[in-house]
This record gives structure tokens, C-alpha cells and sequence, in this order.
């Protein structure tokens, strides 16, 4: 494991309740009140046969039948029925290493296995692997996962050569054309969002300390367009200071008007501006103390920043 993800995973790890998913019932006040839970292993709860060590993303349907849980430790994937009530009823699964009744992926791509993304259709899974420095597709045919294809530097995967050559002026901070740049803006990636009605995926890589965008073809395809990163590393745009330093969560704003990002590291919330095109402008950020540029919030109100969400309205 390496160390910039350890933070991360430790906190995910006690939230999870030691790779287990968890079912809350909300009451008329609104409060929560425990309804149960599915674990690969432990007490007290439905026994998973699928790993779901280092639970760390969860991602419902929009009809609300089906539930998709990543495990960061085992490298997997594991998809629920929801029944009524929100009971979850093991559905399907994907593994690297050989798991009974589970789909095998390549060997290297599912590795680190983190944030979750689900096409409007829901033809399509997105998946942030973050060992394995990449994205992956999982298609969702008869509600059965499958392996589709991978962005990042794993044997057979799709190369993220995204970016403006690293020489380009340093005003301009918008994730435009694609180029090749040095590395992999996907090193560490943790956390996705799509764009208004799928059109776009973009990623949160907190080793890279990068947003990458990925245009989304009509069959679930992606393919690198541009990227944000600290220093205009891996060929991409660049942002003022730090901010993007440990980018671990991200989210679009209902009218797909702009994205945020959260960094760990950097303790900060960037904002960008996202272009009808899905080009993506750097805007601004808000740090503790004011660090890199942005502005000032007090100390400790962002420290461990690890998730992102944005109202419906927007405000």
C-alpha cells in the first residue's frame, strides 16, 4: 500500500466496519437508525463470499435495485440486489484472483479498487483503481459484471496520454486538447464523477495529484482529453500552489456547470469551471490559513478532506 493512500484507506477502513456494507434505515426526523449489514468476514453480519476488504465506494442504481461496492484491499467488486426495505441479496461480482461464481479481470487492473461511477443507462460501471494507477470499464449486461477495458498503464490498457505539452503558458490553467505528456495523471486514482448525461468522466488522483478528463463515447468507451495537475506535472494544465496535492474526491454540480475537488493533502476545495465541450477551467479554492492562493478557511476545518457532495440545488 502505499503511503499517500494509507490515510485514506484507514479512515474508509474504520467507517466500513472492517470490509462490510452497511444498511441504515432514515427515520421521519431524518436521523438513521441501523438496519444491517454485509461483510466478507467478522460477526454480526451477512456473510459476503465475495472480499469486500477495504470497502471504499459505494454506488446505487437509479432505479434503486442494485448496489455496487468496491473493495480497495481485495481488488474487487462485488454488486447487490436491493429488496424492499434496502435489504442487499449478493447479485454479481468481479475479481482479479479467482473468487467462486465472480468474473475475472486482467491481472494489475483492479487493483486498489475505489471509487465508483454509474452510467445514467447503467450499461456501464466505472471503477477508479487506484494500485493500479488507472480507470476501468465494467459493463453491466443482465445485471451480471463484466470486464469492458482500462485506461492507465496496465498490460493492455488504453494509455493515458493526456494534457498540454509542459511548455505551454503558465496562465493558462483549462484541461483542453489531448497531448502526451511525461507519466500518469492517473497515479493514485480514487475518486469519479461523470458530466451532464454521462458525456464525460473525470478523475480524482490524489498520488498524481491531477483531475483527468475522459470523453465518453456511445458505447461506454473513454478517451483522455485533458488534465489538471500541481506544476503542470504529467503534461497537463497547470493550477496555482498545491491545491490539487492529494485530489481524493470530486463531484459535478446538478446543472454540469462546474466540478469540485477535494485534496487530502493539501487540506483544500478547488473549484473549476466545466466548459459545454467538458473542458474543465480552473476558477479558484478555499485551504486552511489561505494556503496556495486560495481562500482562507480556519485551521483544521478541511484537514483530511475525503468526500464531496453537492446539493441539488447547487447552492
Amino acid at each position: 500500500m502505499r503511503g499517500r493512500l494509507a490515510p485514506l484507506v484507514a479512515a474508509l477502513a474504520l467507517l466500513t466496519g472492517a470490509g462490510a456494507a452497511a444498511g441504515a434505515g432514515r427515520a421521519d426526523s431524518g436521523g438513521l437508525t441501523f438496519a444491517g449489514c454485509v461483510a466478507s468476514h467478522g460477526s454480526g453480519c451477512a456473510r459476503s463470499a465475495v472480499p469486500l476488504d477495504g470497502a471504499s465506494a459505494v454506488v446505487v442504481s437509479r432505479d434503486g435495485r442494485s448496489v455496487y461496492v468496491s473493495g480497495f484491499a481485495s481488488g474487487t467488486v462485488a454488486g447487490f440486489s436491493r429488496g424492499k426495505g434496502g435489504s442487499l441479496r449478493p447479485r454479481s461480482c468481479i475479481a482479479e484472483a479467482a473468487v467462486a461464481g465472480c468474473a475475472t479481470a486482467p491481472a494489475g487492473t483492479l487493483a486498489g479498487a475505489a471509487g465508483l461511477a454509474l452510467s445514467p443507462s447503467g450499461a456501464d460501471l466505472y471503477l477508479a483503481a487506484a494500485e493500479a494507477d488507472g480507470v476501468v470499464r465494467l459493463s453491466r449486461g443482465g445485471g451480471a459484471l463484466a470486464f469492458g477495458s482500462c485506461t492507465g498503464t496496465a498490460a493492455g490498457c488504453l494509455a493515458p496520454s493526456v494534457g498540454a505539452p509542459a511548455g505551454s503558458a503558465s496562465g493558462d490553467t483549462s484541461a483542453g486538447s489531448s497531448a502526451t505528456g511525461t507519466g500518469n495523471p492517473l497515479t493514485g486514482a480514487a475518486a469519479l464523477a461523470l458530466g451532464p448525461g454521462g458525456s464525460d468522466l473525470y478523475v480524482a488522483a490524489l498520488e498524481a495529484g491531477a483531475v483527468t478528463w475522459l470523453a465518453r463515447g456511445a458505447d461506454g468507451s473513454l478517451t483522455p482529453r485533458g488534465c489538471l495537475a500541481f506544476g503542470r506535472s504529467y503534461g497537463c494544465k497547470g493550477v496555482p500552489g498545491a491545491s490539487l496535492v492529494g485530489a481524493d474526491a470530486i463531484a459535478v454540480s446538478p446543472d454540469g456547470k462546474n466540478v469540485y475537488v477535494a485534496s487530502f493533502t493539501s487540506a483544500a476545495v478547488v473549484e473549476l469551471r466545466r466548459r459545454p465541450s467538458g473542458a474543465l477551467i480552473y476558477r479558484g479554492c478555499i485551504a486552511e490559513g489561505g494556503a496556495d492562493r486560495c481562500r482562507q478557511l480556519p485551521k483544521g476545518s478541511l484537514s483530511g478532506a475525503t468526500g464531496l457532495a453537492v446539493s441539488p440545488g447547487g447552492d
